[in-house]
Parts: structure tokens; C-alpha cells; sequence
């Protein structure tokens, strides 16, 4: 969980505002009664065009400010939401699975599953090729390309999903050496909030409405 850096509350922002403009509108009344006191002459509809003219521009800069920590805020506190939301769904990965444990061993297909390291169950867990290069096939599956493989109703947390294999078109094997097979894999899920991810690989989880 990320923590944000302590903010002024905008309400505070507006009243120094406010302060600063009614200091403002106190110091030309003490000045204009001051000069009316030594019998000097000033023409109070400019003191008062300046005063007011004061007034208003310090009190248009305490409500801008207000507005832009009110903007911030609101901002700042969104982004910690999500935040939020997306720890559990953080813990949600794809992970290969070493080919050794595979009986028989796989020839061109890497294993992969999808591992739940929350404390939570996540439930109707999806998983689907990513592109036309990729192809995802369950063990003992058909080797057709499938746009969505298994769906697993419940995942518990510490458990993992069933074998999937990755595996790549012609051509394209040598990807497999430049990034790991589990990259490939593209991946749906609802948390115990009821909320609805996509993952692909190690990638940020995305929130989904579908």
C-alpha cells in the first residue's frame, strides 16, 4: 500500500486567504482615518476602488488556491484508492512451472499457472493467449487457438492454477530466450471485492467492467 505525502487541507488554504484579504481592507481603513485625522485630504472613492480592488484579488487568489489543493486532494486521494484496491490483485501472478515436473515432458511448450499469493480466494479466473504469435493450450488439450482456456471457479489463496502450456507460433521459439513464457500469458479475475482484473505477465494489474 502506497501512502501519499501529508497535504494542507484545503479549507485551511482558504481561510488564510480570506485573512490576508481582510488584513488587506483593515490597513486602508486605518490609513484613510489616519489621514483624515491630520486633515489631509484623500479622496476616499480611491481608497475604497483600492481597497476593494485588493480585497478582491487577494480573495480571487485564496479561491484559486483553495480549488487547486481542493483538485489536488480529490487527486491524490483517487490514486491512493486505487492504490488500494489493486493489493490483492497485485498478488494474483502468472508463474512458470519447471518442465521437469511434467510427465511426459513438454517438447516446444512451457508450462505456466496462475498462483494465488493473497489471503483472500479470487473466483472465475481466466486465462487467454495474447496475440496471434501465442498460442495458450491446456495439457491434453486441443491444439487449436483458443481465446479463452480455463475458467477456474474458485482460486484459494496458496493455491494455483492447473497446468497451461505457452506455446509460440513457427518461428518465433527464440522470443522464449528473451522473456519468460509466463509474459505471454493474459489473465482475468475477480477479487474478493467483486472487482474484475486483467493481468499479462508480471504487468500492473488493469481494472476490467465487463
Amino acid at each position: 500500500m502506497s501512502k501519499c505525502p501529508r497535504r494542507i487541507p484545503w479549507p485551511i488554504v482558504c481561510v488564510v486567504g480570506w485573512l490576508f484579504a481582510i488584513a488587506f481592507g483593515a490597513t486602508a481603513a486605518i490609513q484613510h482615518i489616519e489621514l483624515a485625522d491630520r486633515h489631509l485630504h484623500i479622496e476616499w472613492g480611491n481608497a475604497a476602488e483600492w481597497a476593494s480592488g485588493v480585497f478582491g484579488g487577494v480573495a480571487a487568489v485564496a479561491a484559486f488556491g483553495a480549488l487547486f489543493y481542493a483538485a489536488r486532494e480529490w487527486s491524490a486521494t483517487q490514486t491512493e484508492r486505487r492504490d488500494n484496491e489493486a493489493d490483492q490483485a497485485r498478488l494474483i501472478v502468472a508463474q512458470p512451472v519447471d518442465p521437469q515436473h511434467w510427465s511426459p515432458p513438454p517438447i516446444h511448450r512451457w508450462p505456466v499457472v496462475v498462483a494465488n499469493h493473497s489471503t483472500a480466494a479470487v473466483f472465475n479466473v481466466d486465462m487467454t493467449e495474447i496475440s496471434e504469435d501465442v498460442m495458450v493450450l491446456h495439457l491434453g488439450g486441443p491444439s487449436a487457438r483458443l481465446s479463452r482456456l480455463v475458467r477456474l471457479p474458485v482460486l484459494q489463496p496458496g493455491e494455483q492454477t492447473q497446468d497451461v502450456s505457452v506455446m509460440l507460433g513457427s518461428g518465433h521459439r527464440e522470443l522464449l530466450d528473451e522473456t519468460p513464457a509466463a509474459e505471454y500469458l493474459v489473465f482475468r479475475f475477480t477479487d474478493a471485492h467483486g472487482r474484475r482484473w486483467q493481468r499479462t505477465g508480471s504487468r500492473q494489474p488493469v481494472r476490467i467492467y465487463d
